[in-house]
């Protein structure tokens, strides 16, 4: 099985970039996709200095299900402290986007950045709360190529209309 998955693509929420790194050594491309712009910076910093431009494409922006005007989420809607400076965050991972019309953040739909003959074999979600829209965004590469699938499941999931029953029964669906 690890064979078959060496072989395809991976797409990941990419931070930093630390599964990034690890990923590309071990498939033959991934997709990292990284909403915060001081932490896509670094991303693309690593992956550089790796030597990994080559096995990664780095995307900038909010990955989701359909076109979205977002928001930064506030502290009092995470329940901890969000700067108002985002390079000046300790821990991008702590950030969170939410749905708002007057939002100036727009979406990504993964599916329009993977092309119909790619064998994608990996998806690794980490999108603070809206994992379960990255996943419809990706239905039609995950119908086609029958992925492994990691993915978590945020308390401010609700805030994007999910719940672990719905994240459970997309599972269902995709199957």
């Amino acid at each position: 099985e690890f064979t078959r998955l060496t072989r395809g693509r991976a797409l990941v929420g990419a931070n930093v970039g630390f599964h990034t790194v690890w990923m590309a050594a071990h498939f033959a491309h991934v997709l990292a996709v990284e909403a915060t712009p001081g932490t896509y910076q670094l991303l693309v910093k690593n992956v550089t200095e790796h030597g990994l431009r080559d096995r990664v494409t780095c995307l900038e922006g909010i990955a989701y299900d359909g076109p979205q005007t977002m928001r930064l989420a506030r502290g009092d809607e995470l329940g901890w402290p969000v700067p108002t400076d985002l390079n000046q965050t300790p821990n991008a991972s702590s950030l969170a986007y939410l749905p708002d019309p007057t939002g100036t953040l727009t979406t990504l739909v993964l599916d329009a950045h993977v092309p119909p003959d790619v064998l994608v074999a990996l998806i690794k979600t980490d999108a603070q709360g809206c994992d379960e829209r990255v996943l419809r965004g990706l239905a039609q590469t995950i119908a086609r190529c029958r992925p492994l699938i990691v993915c978590e499941y945020e308390g401010i999931a609700h805030r994007h209309g999910e719940s672990a029953d719905s994240l459970a029964s997309l599972a269902v669906l995709l199957d």
